[in-house]
């Protein structure tokens, strides 16, 4: 069962901007709690907001070989529920390494979520590497539509796999027989997360339970006859 308490604390933080307090609270918690209920809320509540210790603490969970997977994962949904505010560290990290196969899948959409020229080095050494054989084709090909949107991103990108014609001819072949994917996430199917949590015969009310934040208040609007009065 979930701690009440701290779901209640978890809900009112991601109700506005992080006090230093909360987010040391938050990083506490993603990094050390050992309870699966309680350290899923605070993944979901960073997902929602986080200053740049909490990207941190994110990265740090990713870059921990000893961490589990599934918590590798989350950490790298939070890095992209605020691409503008994430570096490519765990992307560089986990990109080139054949232990985690999923890892590589999560830091490609994450550099492609991140942007920038480094990210545009990064996903062209990726895609002349071997290890770009450990993803599927069209997967590769909406995390490059995704990247390529931004104008910025294409022209570094095509100025530097220009260079090699074999590698701009992979890359156009991905890009004509794969569309954008508006949907993508880190994990590898949809109910990713409620099959990991079921293993842990946590309960589907309980799921449910720490899935819900309250509503951000909407600041009222002041009429013009209010302000008069």
């Amino acid at each position: 069962m979930m701690d009440r308490p701290l779901q209640d604390r978890m809900n009112e933080i991601s109700k506005g901007a992080l006090s230093a307090t909360d987010s040391a609270f938050l990083c506490q918690v993603l990094l050390d709690e050992k309870r699966y209920l309680a350290r899923s809320k605070a993944f979901l509540t960073a997902e929602r907001v986080a200053d740049e210790a909490v990207l941190a603490a994110a990265e740090r969970i990713i870059l921990d070989d000893k961490e589990e997977r599934e918590w590798q994962l989350r950490a790298f949904s939070v890095l992209n529920h605020h691409p503008r505010k994430a570096s490519l560290q765990a992307s560089r990290r986990c990109l080139f390494q054949r232990e985690k196969p999923l890892l590589i899948r999560a830091a490609l959409l994450t550099a492609a979520n991140i942007g920038g020229k480094e990210a545009a080095k990064l996903c062209a050494d990726f895609l002349a590497s071997p290890f770009c054989g450990y993803l599927k084709d069209d997967f590769i090909g909406s995390c490059l539509h995704l990247f390529l949107k931004e104008e910025d991103n294409a022209v570094c990108f095509r100025s530097l796999i220009g260079e090699d014609p074999e590698l701009s001819d992979y890359v156009e072949r991905l890009l004509a027989k794969t569309d954008e994917n508006d949907v993508l996430t880190v994990y590898p199917y949809p109910d990713y997360l409620w099959r990991s949590a079921e293993v842990r015969e946590v309960k589907a009310e309980e799921w449910k339970d720490i899935l819900f934040f309250p509503r951000k208040k909407k600041k009222k609007r002041i009429t013009e006859a209010e302000v008069r009065s």
